[in-house]
């Protein structure tokens, strides 16, 4: 286990400042607005302290030692603030019962209206109005998340995870819509006209819009590295993405015993459990193992063995058959695939690929294909897609490529509008530099199209498609580790691609993270009343 010891010392530089002593937050953000330097190879706790002492703008310091396999020497972490980092709410951002968690009044400062964010671990953005606003002087609002009240017309299936309510005798369109923007968690309605036999002047309200009988998902997020440890250790979490909220769960001691700490590991649901497979542990060895949290009990366990120990793999399911493919073994990149057998309860050797591939993102195609996309290979950043027909066993190469070469993305199946199609984001290219574009393999059409950017060029982070809308989370961007979340959302504006841009909804990562693993939970099976703390 690592030795690791908080501390938080105002610096003794000559003039100003004494030797006060407080005590440090548990974690302290890691990002280029606090962090003042990293020093090597130093000796001790107390030669951690002199160094902050001796550095002007100090009043931090974190002292970390790893395991000895890691091979990282001790290391001394300075930093100026330890206040987390939280957003100004735009101007489209809602204040509302939904997403308000708190209202400060006669705040004289938006520096204090930050700070007292900063403190409250629900809250992600703040709306501050000076004195010189009329309405609400020197007020304070915490928020939640800021995803703006974007309504759509769409007919929607009428489903029960879809419909909210629906109204008689209303007379226009405009009219319904107005009851959608008045409803809460309401994003889409459909109004029928007067000569529509079947439901004259019908008003129906909608959740979401998935189609097809699917149920809306959350995700859950294990594992992966936090600034300031290699690994997330003492005080492991779990973090859970339901809707556009962050719920944080702790990992027992008992249930670290297995493992739960490890990055570059693989995750996906398979019957009741979500399986935690590969990476490489707080001990720095990489696992041969998976670890399974069963959603009903929320308890992890041990649960079976891969034929090899693996790292920077990436998985899939299709047709309820988990793939693990690529990735690094015994220190060399690999090629090989295997396969979760439900009825032996054991991995077996699949279908190879045709060449050795390293961190990328696998997604099904459907439920004969799945597909393989982007990576490293033999320190080459990939552009290319292929698929594995699971009725023949044969791999193929797709004609179409990438926009732009990209390792360290990530990738998911969805539908944007009525196309199905794979969804990339992010990553680093060829240059090592971190990305923003994300791209959409549509099916139909057979073809890779840009999309909007994501608000923050990340890699090493998580996508997932939450109650039908695409999400990201976490990673690492140019100068900070991100807790930040967000969402490909419907837009107002007509000359965006399928009519959607990416939208910042909250900073709720229990702590920063890269590096993880993430699985998709339908959300009815997630209960939320212990999770989240709410029903």
């Amino acid at each position: 286990m690592p030795n690791i010891c908080w501390l938080a010392v105002l610096s003794m530089a000559a003039s100003a400042r004494g030797a006060a002593m407080m005590t440090a937050p548990q974690r302290c953000p890691l990002q280029n607005g606090n962090l003042l330097d990293v020093d090597l190879f130093v000796a001790s706790e107390a030669a951690c302290k002199l160094t902050c002492e001796k550095h002007e703008k100090c009043f931090f310091y974190f002292f970390y030692t790893a395991p000895t396999k890691n091979r990282q020497p001790p290391q001394c972490f300075l930093y100026e603030t330890c206040d987390r980092l939280v957003e100004a709410a735009l101007e489209d951002c809602p204040v509302g019962r939904e997403n308000t968690i708190g209202v400060m009044a006669f705040m004289e400062k938006e520096e204090d209206c930050i700070i007292s964010c900063s403190k409250n671990e629900m809250c992600s953005f703040y709306k501050y109005h000076d004195a010189a606003d009329e309405k609400m002087p020197m007020m304070c609002y915490h928020l939640r998340s800021c995803v703006p009240k974007l309504v759509k017309r769409s007919e929607c299936p009428l489903e029960k995870n879809n419909y909210i309510d629906h109204r008689l005798f209303v007379q226009t369109d405009p009219d319904c819509r107005q009851f959608c923007e008045d409803t809460a968690d309401c994003r889409f309605y459909y109004w029928y006209p007067i000569d529509y036999s079947p439901s004259p002047l019908y008003c129906y309200l909608f959740r979401s819009c998935i189609k097809g009988g699917e149920e809306p998902l959350s995700a859950v997020i294990s594992g992966g590295r936090h600034p300031g440890q290699y690994f997330l250790t003492g005080g492991e979490s779990q973090d859970f993405l339901v809707n556009n909220n962050v719920c944080n769960t702790e990992v027992t001691p008992e249930e670290m015993k297995l493992g739960v700490a490890r990055g570059g590991a693989v995750s996906e649901l398979v019957g009741e459990d979500v399986l935690l497979c590969g990476g490489r542990d707080t001990e720095g060895a990489i696992r041969d193992d998976c670890i399974a949290y069963n959603i009903t009990s929320g308890a992890w366990s041990a649960h079976s063995i891969l034929t090899a120990p693996r790292e920077e793999a990436a998985c899939t399911v299709v047709g309820g058959n988990m793939f693990i493919l690529g990735g690094i073994i015994d220190g060399d990149q690999s090629f090989s695939v295997e396969r979760w057998d439900p009825v032996e309860e054991e991995w077996r050797a699949s279908s190879d690929m045709p060449e050795v591939r390293v961190r990328f993102c696998a997604a099904a195609v459907d439920t004969r294909f799945l597909a393989v996309i982007g990576g490293e290979m033999d320190g080459e950043v990939l552009d290319s897609m292929k698929t594995l027909d699971l009725e023949t066993n044969e791999w193929r190469m797709q004609a179409q490529v990438l926009q732009t070469p990209r390792k360290d993305h990530a990738c998911v199946s969805t539908r944007l509008d009525d196309e199905e199609g794979i969804l990339v984001a992010g990553g680093v290219d060829s240059e090592g530099q971190p990305l923003k574009s994300v791209e959409f393999f549509s099916i139909p059409k057979q073809e890779w199209v840009s999309l909007a950017d994501m608000t923050i060029a990340r890699t090493e982070h998580g996508l997932a498609v939450i109650n039908g809308i695409p999400t990201v989370v976490g990673g690492v961007a140019r100068d900070e580790f991100l807790a930040s979340v967000e969402q490909l959302d419907s837009s107002n504006k007509q000359d965006v691609l399928y009519q959607r841009e990416w939208r910042m909804v909250a900073q709720a990562l229990s702590v920063p993270r890269y590096d993880f693993a993430m699985a998709h939970i339908p959300t009815s099976r997630l209960d939320t009343a212990t999770i989240c703390g709410a029903p």
